[in-house]
C-alpha cells in the first residue's frame, strides 16, 4: 500500500477557512495532471475549503469522490499536543492497509508533520516537512513504512 500525503496549496491571507490564492488554483490543477497522483485509489481530505480546493480538480480528473474526514484537520486552539496525536493515530490505525492500493491525504502542515513522524518516527524527520502543494509518499510493505522520493 502507498500513502501520498499532501499539503493544501497555497492559500489567501487571513484566519480560519479561507479558500486558496490564484497560485494554489494553479498548483491544484497542476496537481491534477501529475502522472504519479493519476494511481490515487481514495482520496481523504481536512474539511477545510483551501485542502477541498486542492484536491477537487484531481478527483475530477479521476473520476472520484472526496472523503471529507475531520480528523484530517489542523490542531485546533482547545487541543492539546497529545489529543491532536491521538486524533492524527485514530485516522492513521481505521486506514484499510491494502496491497496494491494507494491513498491520499490532503491535509495541512502541521497534521502531515506529526503523521510523518508517527509512520516512522526520526527516521522520517526529514520527510516531515511540507510546502504549499508539496507531496510525499510512503509506502507499507510487511508493516513496516518507507518514505518514497517522489
Amino acid at each position: 500500500m502507498k500513502l501520498i500525503f499532501l499539503r493544501h496549496g497555497d492559500r489567501n491571507a487571513g484566519f480560519g477557512d479561507v479558500p486558496l490564492s490564484t497560485r494554489g488554483h494553479q498548483q491544484a490543477e497542476e496537481l491534477s495532471q501529475t502522472p504519479e497522483l493519476h494511481k490515487v485509489d481514495h482520496i481523504y481530505c481536512s474539511p477545510k475549503r483551501r485542502a477541498r480546493e486542492t484536491v477537487e480538480p484531481l478527483a475530477q480528473t479521476l473520476g472520484q469522490n472526496i472523503d471529507i474526514v475531520t480528523d484530517l484537520d489542523q490542531m485546533k486552539q482547545i487541543e492539546n499536543p497529545n489529543d491532536f496525536s491521538r486524533r492524527i493515530h485514530h485516522f492513521l490505525s481505521a486506514l484499510p492497509v491494502t496491497e496494491g492500493k494507494t491513498i491520499l491525504v490532503c491535509s495541512h502542515s502541521d497534521w502531515l508533520q506529526a503523521a510523518t513522524l508517527l509512520l516512522g518516527g526520526e527516521e522520517f524527520i526529514p520527510h516531515a516537512f511540507f510546502s504549499c502543494a508539496e507531496y510525499k509518499i510512503f509506502e507499507n510493505k510487511e508493516g513496516t513504512w518507507k518514505a518514497l522520493t517522489p
